[in-house]
């Protein structure tokens, strides 16, 4: 994507998260200094301005720096909290997202409210409802999108399918969600 375009910022941000994860840190480093130099001569898009900042918290990881950039991006996502791309970066740098499965359970159903239908939300969803299916204790409408999502890609363990299947058991009447999900699950 650089080659194709190199003033493109967010191919370049890419760029340098896939460079961090390779452990090339003063190469990432070098690109970030680069976008920073960018970031402050124009006006940039919100979302990757917070992405910018997630990316330095992952070069520069001391807890007072980590807190400065959550703060910087909790402030962006207050000013537009349909932005699901903001949000999902937060759920990875805020400490109060970090403390229980619950509130971050709570924060993707809140996503969810807003609009969100990313696969990114039903991705991190599914992966809290397979390693505590008892966050399962009811199926609104978000929950019954996760567990769809999940039987149509295959990826629900056995015990979030049996909490799944127990609270259908107890539905006054099915949705087409639970209907699609059951089909799949019984296929």
């Amino acid at each position: 994507m650089v080659a194709m375009d190199d003033e493109d910022l967010a191919a370049r941000l890419f760029q340098a998260q896939l460079l961090i994860t390779e452990e090339r840190d003063s190469e990432a480093g070098w690109i970030l200094d680069r976008a920073a130099e960018e970031l402050g001569q124009r006006g940039i898009q919100d979302e990757l301005l917070a992405y910018y900042y997630y990316l330095t918290t992952l070069l520069h990881g001391s807890g007072e720096y980590i807190g400065r950039m959550t703060s910087r991006v909790e402030e962006i996502y207050r000013e537009d909290p349909s932005s699901w791309r903001v949000a999902w970066l937060l759920l990875y740098l805020s400490e109060d997202l970090q403390k229980s499965e619950r509130v971050k359970w709570d924060f993707l159903e809140k996503m969810f409210r807003e609009g969100c239908t990313s696969p990114v939300l039903y991705i991190e969803a599914l992966s809290l409802v397979n390693g505590n299916p008892a966050l399962l204790h009811r199926l609104g409408r978000f929950e019954q999108q996760v567990i769809w999502y999940g039987a149509r890609q295959g990826a629900l363990k056995r015990e979030a399918v049996e909490q799944a299947l127990y609270l259908t058991g107890r539905m006054k009447e099915c949705s087409g969600p639970i209907f699609a999900a059951l089909t799949k699950l019984y296929g």
